[in-house]
């Protein structure tokens, strides 16, 4: 693309997805904007970059587009990383208009369109080969009595599309474990008119998971990849990973180069599988089109991604790759939501309070906890809150000079 780069990032997102990758780039003197719709996102208490709201992608598209097309430049570029799915389904949406000021690396907007529907995703990783849980989808009641038969119990009920489920649900998706428990979740859920994939359970603990993440640079090559293992999650049985550890695992890798080659893939991608201990393969789980939440684990190890997408955008060029040398059982934790789920397992006898402590030790990396950064992680906890509020009414009264 052509113009000048200016020497800026901006990052659409300010969960703990978009605070590690802002922290990934000032570090290395980068100057980064932050934009989110929600104020309570920890990204506006960094210190590492300038945040402001913006208009909400699902409900305001048009509002959002101007908002960042009037503080872009067609001079000066700035580089833009959509950190959550419904940024990614807007930028990619509006990728015309934006490429104008901004730099970005996606799939094409139909890929993103297909990977953005769960089912369709699944029936593109099927295509290419790759073993999948049994998914079906449905948007009504009628679909789900056409279904039913084809059910085997426990399933996993989650949505086709994430960005609307998150309006109204906090969890990941719901289990169910017979069919009255099924028609009570999807009753619930189709009150808000959302179409989901109701997915066979894969048995095993969450250390059967693996994830690789991979970047792959505007000409087509893999400029960066790495792999971690599960070893616990929020929730407890379906959720994200609140402790993961760097691991190799050639099988999973593979597969995941099968997906990017047989898509032909660009930009960042963040693919799960889990084990299945009932057939010995690795089934496909999900595919992300963006920067992950765990992403400065990989950071920490020597391999930044989030910089490696700056300096493909704005040099054209990398000077190693692919970036895949680290050291492995390295682990990456989340404090409050590992504390959440752990404190969980030890009161249902799960986990021990000595062996739950043990595997604190030696993390390499962390979620929001940095000790040259730390509001986000204090105001996440609750503990920032109440003197957040009391800092922005003592700047009112010009009281505080911090």
């Amino acid at each position: 693309m052509s113009g000048h780069y200016n020497g800026k990032a901006v990052v659409l997102g300010l969960f703990d997805t978009g605070v590690a990758t802002i922290r990934c780039l000032a570090r290395h003197g980068i100057a980064v904007e932050g934009y989110d719709y929600d104020p309570d996102m920890p990204g506006f208490r960094s210190g590492y970059c300038s945040s402001a709201l913006c208009p909400n992608p699902g409900t305001d598209a048009a509002g959002l587009l101007r908002f960042l097309l009037k503080r872009g430049t067609a001079v000066k570029r700035k580089i833009l990383y959509p950190a959550s799915d419904d940024f990614v389904l807007f930028v990619s949406g509006c990728r015309d208009a934006l490429s104008e000021h901004y730099s970005f690396n996606l799939p094409p907007h139909s890929l993103i369109e297909k990977i953005a529907d769960k089912a369709r995703q699944y029936e593109l990783i099927e295509d290419l080969g790759l073993a999948v849980p049994v998914t079906l989808q449905v948007n009504s009641h009628e679909a789900l009595s056409e279904q039913k038969d084809n059910i085997k119990y426990p399933v996993f009920i989650k949505p086709a599309c994430g960005h609307e489920w998150r309006r109204y649900f906090k969890v990941k998706g719901f289990e169910a474990r017979n069919e009255k428990e099924l028609l009570d979740i999807c009753g619930e859920i189709f009150l808000h008119n959302i179409h989901v994939v109701i997915q066979e359970i894969i048995p095993g603990p969450c250390s059967n998971n693996y994830e690789v993440s991979l970047y792959v640079d505007s000409g087509g090559e893999i400029a960066a990849e790495f792999t971690v293992q599960k070893l616990r999650q929020y929730p407890m049985d379906f959720g994200f990973g609140t402790l993961t550890v760097s691991a190799k695992n050639k099988e999973v890798e593979t597969l995941s180069l099968k997906i990017i080659k047989g898509l032909a893939w660009r930009g960042f991608a963040n693919i799960e599988f889990k084990y299945d201990e009932r057939d010995s393969r690795y089934k496909f789980i999900e595919l992300n089109a963006r920067v992950w939440q765990q992403v400065s684990h990989p950071e920490a190890l020597g391999i930044n991604f989030p910089l490696i997408c700056y300096y493909d955008l704005t040099q054209g060029a990398i000077e190693h790759r692919p970036l895949n040398r680290y050291q492995v059982n390295k682990k990456w934790i989340d404090l409050k939501w590992d504390t959440a789920s752990s404190l969980k397992a030890i009161r249902g006898k799960e986990l021990t309070l000595k062996s739950w402590l043990g595997s604190l030790r030696g993390a390499k990396a962390f979620g929001l906890f940095a000790a040259d950064d730390i509001r986000p992680f204090l105001y996440s906890m609750g503990y920032g809150r109440v003197f957040w509020k009391a800092l922005k009414f003592l700047k009112k009264l010009k009281l505080s000079r911090i």
